[in-house]
């Protein structure tokens, strides 16, 4: 999705939870290379 000239926003969807480390790691990371970042939900797995 664009939002303007030389301005995209992207959706990215992955297995994990917020609170695992690996995935707390690579969130901190983004944040750290992008103007902004919105964590639209993070949900544990359900175990079935």
């Amino acid at each position: 999705s664009r939002a303007g000239k030389w301005s995209y926003v992207f959706f990215i969807d992955f297995a994990g939870h917020q609170t695992d480390s690996n995935v707390a790691a690579t969130l901190e990371d983004v944040r750290n290379r992008v103007a902004e970042l919105r964590l639209l939900g993070s949900y544990p797995s359900a175990v079935i």
